[in-house]
């Protein structure tokens, strides 16, 4: 006799909020998959690409599912847990706070796994193929490799740290610097020691990061991402709270929080976390002198003491 099904749908197009709930899907299937089986559901086709083979659960449906009305989906499923009904109302709710988006979604399938850790392997192809490209990068070099993105790939200004040019001189001295952005960043194109690399495509990226020391970006879903392959990665947070979303990931995963100055509106309430309905004082016409002021706050030596101690740990 077969089993019931079950569906777990996530229709946003964010790599960020992709990668964090890969987490709630393994964990559905978890909770769920020796009495029913877990059927997944992306908004879009990439998002399936990616996930289809790292066994979060036992099939994804195509991304045209997601567009399905509620009486052909409740036809075909036992239950459908749709992951955007619980955080619309979690961010549309008078008493918002800054939101760890993975409680709310674990919260709406009623299971809290043991290892939050998305996790995402890439082939033995894939790896081999990145190691090839990092060598014919950087030549036979033992150094270890330090990745950094130098900006946000959504281009959140308060998310930009803007001495990631000068940390990447820095570390260049005494590490492999590999520089990733979706397009080409002129300052970055004749930094000696630094190599750059653009044009990526999700699964070479994930396969790359997968092999270095130290992965070092803003709060964005390049530092989710690298979690999520297991390495080692320092993320920097000033608007948005380090504590609240790097706690999913794992002992791999750190973070440093830009300090907030006590003279600012926000001093009380920050990190204020995100903007909308988590509005930022600083952004739009009041003040917008002071937007992403607090990553100013997180000096170089900072990060790069940081860093520098982190690669040395075992």
């Amino acid at each position: 006799m077969s089993k019931a099904k079950i569906l777990i749908v996530r229709r946003q197009p964010g790599l960020g909020d992709i990668i964090c709930c890969a987490t709630v899907f393994r964990a559905c299937t978890e909770r769920y998959g020796h009495d029913y089986e877990v059927h997944g559901c992306f908004g879009l086709r990439r998002w399936r690409e990616l996930w289809e083979d790292q066994n979060i659960v036992h099939q994804f449906v195509s991304h045209e599912l997601a567009r399905a009305s509620q009486e052909s989906l409740d036809a075909q499923y036992e239950f459908v847990f749709d992951l955007d009904g619980p955080e619309w109302r979690r961010m549309t709710s008078t008493d918002f706070a800054p939101m760890n988006r993975t409680d709310v979604w674990l919260g709406s399938i009623d299971c809290e796994p043991e290892d939050r850790c998305p996790h995402w392997r890439p082939t033995y192809r894939e790896r081999s193929l990145s190691h090839s490209r990092i060598r014919d990068s950087f030549g036979l070099s033992d150094k270890q490799l330090t990745i950094i993105q130098p900006l946000p790939s959504n281009g959140m200004p308060w998310k930009r740290w803007p001495y990631m040019p000068e940390l990447a001189a820095k570390l260049a001295t005494d590490y492999r610097v590999l520089v990733l952005h979706d397009t080409p960043i002129a300052e970055y194109a004749n930094m000696p020691g630094v190599v750059f690399d653009c044009g990526l495509d999700l699964r070479q990226l994930g396969s790359v990061l997968s092999l270095a020391d130290l992965v070092i970006a803003p709060d964005s879903s390049f530092v989710h991402f690298a979690a999520a392959v297991g390495v080692k990665c320092l993320s920097l947070y000033g608007g948005t709270g380090g504590a609240i979303t790097t706690k999913n990931y794992g002992p791999n995963a750190r973070y440093l929080q830009a300090p907030i100055d006590p003279n600012w509106q926000c001093a009380k309430t920050a990190p204020c976390g995100g903007y909308s309905k988590r509005n930022f004082w600083c952004y739009g016409d009041q003040h917008p002198n002071f937007l992403g002021e607090c990553m100013k706050n997180l000096p170089v030596d900072v990060v790069y003491d940081a860093a520098v101690k982190y690669l040395e740990e075992k």
